[in-house]
């Protein structure tokens, strides 16, 4: 049974190229088949007819002649494949031309075209047409040479209710069965087990065909240093390869097509390095990439999500890490948290991330490690008693991109710690007391024609209990005429012209809590 509008196939393909799976095609397929049936019922066709009784019970005007064949081959050169309505203006020519002739219609030009050649009446070529007609001649119209069924024209020989009790039966018997295409066939009236086998391979063959359009993976971790000419690890399949295209985020260019084979292919940096280090519209730091692929004259799209990795190429940094630290008795508890060291790195993600570790000492451990933007810190932790007038010398290693990426950088840093009486140079230490973490090697020199209020010195302290680690107040340990200290900040101001002063040194005692 042929549809009156053959253009009406490829619609038909294109929705099959969308099937991902049979039963969507056999949907399709029943569509088709009903929109078929109900044009040619209009016509006053017989539906239930096989495609073998049509052919020998046709009247006369189906009936062609050599003078007619002859007209049929010059048509099919006038109008090549892929005239719109090719195959109206055939049968217009052939008409219009044959001598004392019947008029052609479009269905019966197309029925000829088919019983001359064994390929699809859309593609059919001129020379074909003229070699079949040529070698058949008269009787061609009523024998044709068998030829190889496509699945399209295996569908002529299954009803709508055929292909309905088809899918029913392949969702009700199950694949574990072992007579399933038995029971599927005798749920299928007039078909035979070998014939639903046939049908159900065809089908999915013919969803096969058309290949969707796949990325894999999706999701794609790209080093910021990456070579321009080395291929990403990502492979993209189609139909064509030549037919996929970037449609969306590659505005810029930063990302190149490279053919694998004939449906595959990869992707490479279009001559422009990657950059983790970038800063986005909305201030954020970090590359991020989110493609859309399509094949030409397709409906088909895939997605590629692709995230730059700052590949670690600065090393950590240790903030305010003072060379000595001195403990008194009331520190020296096992438990104490004498300090806390932290670093920052500049580098983002994993790479930023920073583990530590000592040596040199079994008297001390690392505890507590803790990171946040790029910001690591870790507890120095008191493990056996430390006695006055010890001293221990530690190494204080931090190592970034969390002990797991190919690439790392270390910072190493010493640090004395020394055990003292209980009383030291700044007065009396309280259990827990905050640790200056300002060293001052040698006296200040200060201009005595410095303004009052003017800034002196910053003298910094760091509390050792976590609770309290941003609270902090200064004051002077003995009331100075000369100076006063900021209770919140540690600065160090002028109150007092030190014009009058001689040559002796002026001390500075300043407390924290």
């Amino acid at each position: 049974m042929y549809c009156r509008e053959f253009e009406k196939i490829s619609a038909l393909c294109e929705k099959l190229a969308d099937a991902k799976i049979y039963d969507d095609a056999m949907e399709h397929l029943s569509d088709a088949a009903k929109n078929c049936t109900a044009e040619d019922e209009d016509d006053g066709d017989s539906s239930s007819q096989p495609m073998s009784k049509l052919e020998n019970n046709s009247n006369s005007s189906s009936k062609w002649t050599p003078d007619e064949l002859q007209l049929l081959v010059k048509a099919a050169n006038l109008f090549p494949a892929g005239t719109g309505s090719r195959w109206k203006n055939v049968a217009e020519y052939v008409s219009n031309h044959a001598p004392g002739g019947l008029p052609k219609t479009e269905k019966e030009v197309i029925k000829q075209v088919k019983s001359l050649t064994s390929v699809d009446a859309n593609s059919v070529s001129a020379s074909q047409i003229k070699e079949n007609g040529t070698m058949m001649k008269d009787s061609i119209a009523t024998t044709t040479a068998p030829t190889e069924k496509s699945p399209t024209d295996a569908a002529e020989g299954w009803s709508v209710e055929q292909q309905k009790q088809l899918e029913s039966a392949l969702k009700v018997v199950p694949a574990s069965d072992p007579k399933r295409w038995e029971n599927i066939a005798a749920a299928v009236d007039g078909k035979t087990k070998k014939e639903c086998i046939k049908r159900y391979k065809e089908l999915a063959e013919l969803v096969k065909r058309v290949l969707p359009l796949t990325v894999e993976p999706n999701v794609l971790f790209v080093e910021e240093n990456w070579p321009l000419q080395k291929p990403l690890e990502v492979e993209i399949c189609g139909d064509s390869f030549k037919q996929v295209r970037i449609v969306l985020g590659n505005d810029q260019g930063v990302f190149g097509l490279v053919p694998l084979t004939a449906k595959c292919g990869t992707l490479k940096l279009g001559g422009k390095h990657l950059d983790a280090d970038t800063i986005d519209p909305e201030g954020k730091k970090g590359q991020f990439f989110s493609l859309v692929f399509e094949e030409k004259n397709k409906l088909q799209r895939s997605t590629l999500d692709v995230q730059v990795v700052d590949v670690n190429d600065n090393p950590p940094e240790f903030l305010n890490l003072p060379a000595e630290i001195e403990l008194s008795p009331q520190q020296s508890v096992v438990g104490s948290v004498v300090y806390t060291v932290e670093v920052k790195d500049p580098d983002t993600g994993i790479g930023g991330v920073s583990r530590f570790a000592i040596s040199g000492t079994d008297k001390f451990a690392i505890v507590n490690e803790k990171c946040s933007n790029s910001r690591c810190s870790a507890q120095l932790e008191l493990k056996k008693p430390f006695e006055a007038n010890k001293v221990e010398v530690l190494e204080i290693s931090a190592r970034d991109g969390a002990s797991i990426t190919k690439s790392s950088n270390e910072k190493r840093a010493l640090l004395k710690i020394t055990g003292v009486p209980g009383l030291q140079h700044h007065g009396y230490q309280k259990p827990n007391a905050p640790i200056f973490m300002s060293v001052f090697e040698g006296p200040l020199h200060i201009s005595q024609n410095l303004r009052l209020s003017s800034k002196i010195v910053k003298v910094e302290a760091k509390s050792v209990v976590e609770r309290n680690k941003n609270i902090i107040f200064y004051e002077l340990g003995k009331p100075s005429a000369y100076f006063d200290v900021e209770k919140n900040t540690g600065w160090i101001r002028l109150k007092k012209s030190l014009q009058t002063v001689g040559d002796e040194p002026l001390l500075i005692n300043v407390t924290a809590s």
